[in-house]
This record gives structure tokens, sequence and C-alpha cells, in this order.
């Protein structure tokens, strides 16, 4: 056993794997809907070919016959839905709706679930352009106000 007199711990901030020269750019992040789509997917043209040799698994191709991978497919969709509409929440105050835009406290959410639905406005909030998402907005907020009252 060895006495030491001092321990000197330094923290180095920056250690991942691009760093240490891994890997050349950071690995990309998957949500878990786009993790699940992307195992269930996994089927080649060759892959019925490397089952004998124990080469590939068959889930890719149950899950493309059973209906599994579409089902994924819109369960993406629906995630993607679901963090558009955390963005508009997280971008925008309610008052703004309430007060600016003339939605009914009643229609909010609706009126969101109606305004992620615009391609536009989709692409806005994906790359964080507020002033351009205020614009398409209150573009669709008189539309969805006509929708109300018919």
């Amino acid at each position: 056993m060895i006495l030491l007199d001092e321990v000197e711990v330094k923290k180095y901030p920056n250690i991942n794997a691009v760093s240490l020269g891994i890997l050349q750019k950071p690995a990309k992040v998957y949500t878990p809907a786009e993790r699940k789509l992307r195992t269930a997917e996994e089927l080649h043209w060759y892959s019925p070919l490397l089952i004998p040799l124990g080469g590939m698994s068959v889930d890719g191709m149950i899950n493309s016959i059973s209906g599994r991978t579409a089902m994924l497919k819109k369960e993406l969709k629906v995630e993607r839905k679901e963090y558009l509409l955390q963005k508009i929440e997280y971008m925008f105050k309610e008052e703004y709706f309430l007060e600016n835009l003339k939605i009914p406290k009643d229609y909010l959410r609706g009126f969101w679930y109606y305004a992620i639905e615009d391609p536009k406005l989709v692409e806005a909030l994906n790359s964080k352009n507020k002033i351009m998402s205020r614009f398409i907005f209150s573009d669709l907020a008189v539309k969805y106000l006509e929708i109300l009252k018919n």
C-alpha cells in the first residue's frame, strides 16, 4: 500500500469519439420511433440468401410481411408531429395565439394540430425561424377562424 500526499483530478471537458479520432463527425442521434423503424426495415434483396449462413435475422422479412414496418412509419409521423407541437409550445406563448391571433382558448390545441399540417410552417419551425413562423401562423389563423365560423 502506498500513501499519497495529494491526488489531483483533472476534468477534460471534451472527450468523445470525434475528439479521439474514432469518428470523422458526431454520430447521428435517432429518436425512439426512428430506432424502431431502422431495426424493422433492415431487409435487403440479398438478405434471404444469408439466412442459411446465419448472416441475417429474419426480423426484417417478418416485419415487412406482417405490416409492422408500415405501422412504425405511421408512428414515426405521429412522433414528428408531437415534436412540432412541443416546439410550438416552447417557441410561442399561449397569449400570442389568444391575444394576437384571436384564437379562442377552447380551440387552441385544435389550431396547433391544424397548423402543423402546413408544410411551410413545418419547415419554418424546424429551421427555428420564429419570424416566418409568425407570418404563417397569422395566415393559418385567418383560415382556421373561417372554418370555425362555418
